[in-house]
């Protein structure tokens, strides 16, 4: 209590060795735009940690205004917690036609299938759990341009992504599976592109704190998110321009588990705004840039006592030169005004502080 903060000590090791290969082959048959691609990776990862949680009786604590002061102290020795071994062996095969049937409608469809094989060690239990499977998934969209200035879009599609690492029993996770869709309006005319999308995306298999012990990570049942993304570019003279963007989203699990249906760290409400200005110096056309991003409240917890992340908003400005027709040197500082804000949080014990100003300069050549 007071201005003691107590602290968890851990050691981490974590080593990762993949190889991957992919062919991918394109062409145009008639109206028909056809791409096969395959993939092909094998992955091994190595976890090792140990640590030690703080208790009454060994807080292993800081004080917030002098930490110094509590320096000098013995840790308690660190404890086994987390010792896994995995394998992967994943192949992917992918066929897609998007086929212009009229000057205005274009259809696009695909399949997929991802053999894949997993394998978790765990060395403290000696537990094995081994995942082998071959799913397939599809997906299918199309445009009509309802005229020269304005088209309408809809997609449907289906993914699913490997779940790394062991939960609270030493059991492996099943694969995170989605499908959604959305469907849309762009609009482009002399200096203004507008578009608005309507998306609805159903996902199984999300990795998430641990209700029970929030030291692992626990799958939600189900998650769905809904809701409405916009953008707008809007070139104000030849060398201005407005770039902005809108993100409404309404997020929530039905898994009983959790006390409370929100999602971790997803803002209702987001966007930027970011004003480009191409200034001529020296024969050159330098790039100055400079916007605010805003980001919502959030859910910081999934526990029975709600903690939510305020919003935020913070600034960032670039300037880009050309020292020459190949090479451009760019500087950028991101949280200008030196903002402090919660950028993430794991749980309502564990939050994660936003970066303070970074400045970072840096030197791209084209070849």
């Amino acid at each position: 209590m007071g201005t003691q903060v107590w602290r968890q000590r851990r050691s981490r090791d974590f080593v990762i060795d993949d190889l991957a290969a992919r062919l991918e082959l394109a062409g145009t048959v008639g109206r028909h735009q056809l791409s096969l691609g395959l993939k092909g990776y094998r992955m091994t990862y190595g976890e090792r940690w140990m640590r030690r949680n703080p208790s009454a009786a060994a807080p292993y604590a800081v004080d917030l205004y002098d930490p110094a002061s509590t320096y000098g102290g013995t840790a308690a020795p660190l404890l086994p917690f987390t010792n896994n071994d995995e394998n992967r062996w994943a192949g992917t095969l992918y066929v897609q036609d998007m086929w212009a049937v009229t000057d205005r409608l274009t259809l696009v469809g695909g399949a997929r299938v991802d053999p894949y094989r997993q394998k978790i060690v765990n060395n403290r239990t000696g537990g094995v759990g081994q995942i082998v499977d071959e799913p397939v998934k599809f997906r299918a969209g199309a445009r009509y341009a309802v005229d020269d200035h304005v088209s309408v879009h809809a997609n449907w599609g289906e993914s699913f992504l490997l779940n790394s690492g062991t939960g609270r029993t030493g059991e492996g996770f099943q694969p995170e599976e989605a499908r959604g869709y959305e469907v849309g309006v762009a609009g482009r005319w002399a200096g203004l592109d507008l578009g608005m999308t309507w998306f609805d995306i159903a996902k199984s298999n999300i990795l998430t704190t641990d209700p029970v012990d929030p030291g692992f990570n626990a799958p939600v049942g189900r998650m769905n998110s809904r809701g409405i993304e916009a953008d707008a570019s809007l070139r104000l003279a030849r060398r201005w321009q407005v770039i902005a963007n809108y993100a409404w989203v309404h997020a929530r699990n039905d898994d009983k588990s959790f006390a409370t249906p929100a999602v971790l760290g997803v803002p209702a409400h987001s966007g930027t705004v970011l004003v480009v200005h191409q200034l001529p110096i020296a024969g050159r056309d330098w790039q100055l840039s400079g916007g605010v991003a805003y980001v919502g409240d959030r859910a910081g917890s999934l526990d029975a006592r709600p903690l939510v992340l305020p919003s935020y908003v913070k600034a960032k400005a670039a300037v880009e030169m050309p020292v020459t027709d190949q090479l451009r040197f760019r500087l950028e500082a991101d949280n200008l005004f030196d903002a402090r804000y919660a950028a993430s949080s794991y749980s309502r014990l564990w939050i994660y502080p936003g970066a303070p100003r970074t400045v970072r300069a840096s030197l791209r050549l084209e070849i």
